[in-house]
């Protein structure tokens, strides 16, 4: 007699879900930042904001008109400050101490710091002869490709 084989599928994991710290159990605000920022949909705008700042600031170029040159300051600024919302949302929701335990987390820290104190040098109109230092100011910003490399297999491998 023969036996029929039924295929046998395996049953799909349980999503991980991370476990609400006790701060954010006691409080709405740390509540609604740590679900924020732990949501996938959190992850992928981000990750969107990272690709379409390294587009601006790849299409800086000299010379250039002044009316392109605004555009893409305010862009980079809408940009710059999405950047510091996240930064915000996740010690907020994450708590200083989870934050930090993240190394991808403090050096995108260390690049919001230096976009924000690009940003007071360029309002100061504060000047370093020629502009290199603000250009390497800016060019630090680039390095969030980086934190693609945590998410994309496939981009990692190309570094």
């Amino acid at each position: 007699m023969n036996s029929i084989k039924i295929p046998v599928t395996k049953q799909p994991k349980a999503p991980k879900t991370a476990i609400i710290p006790d701060r954010a159990r006691n409080n709405v605000l740390f509540r609604i930042c740590f679900q924020v920022s732990t949501h996938n949909a959190f992850n992928v705008i981000l990750t969107t904001c990272i690709i379409l700042n390294t587009y601006l600031l790849a299409m800086d170029r000299h010379p250039i008109e002044k009316h392109q040159q605004r555009r893409l300051e305010n862009f980079n600024v809408t940009l710059s400050v999405a950047f510091l919302v996240e930064m915000i949302v996740k010690i907020t929701g994450l708590g200083v101490k989870d934050y930090a335990a993240d190394s991808f987390n403090l050096f995108d820290g260390a690049v919001v710091v230096i976009s924000v104190v690009d940003f007071i040098l360029a309002r100061l109109k504060v000047g370093f002869g020629g502009g290199g230092a603000v250009s390497a100011l800016r060019a630090v910003r680039l390095l969030r490709v980086f934190k693609l490399a945590r998410s994309w297999t496939s981009f990692r491998e190309l570094l």
